[in-house]
């Protein structure tokens, strides 16, 4: 199976605004079976790094919520 591409992973974030790790890749799930919460969270901390998505206010502790910059 292939990996979600960025752009992906950024038209999730831009369809269903502001999400929790879990969620984006609940959506990815759908094309991508075998897509785990751990690989998603690698790559949205990349497009964190590089200015493509931010972290959003939240009321969780420990979960991360994004939403595309």
């Amino acid at each position: 199976m292939s990996k979600p591409t960025d752009e992906e992973i950024i038209q999730v974030l831009s369809e269903h605004g502001q999400c929790m790790t879990y969620v984006v890749a609940y959506w990815l799930r759908r094309k991508h079976k075998s897509i785990d919460t751990a690989y998603t969270l690698r790559r949205l901390k990349k497009l964190e790094a590089i200015g493509v998505v931010k972290r959003m206010k939240s009321s969780y502790k420990t979960q991360i919520c994004w939403g595309a910059a």
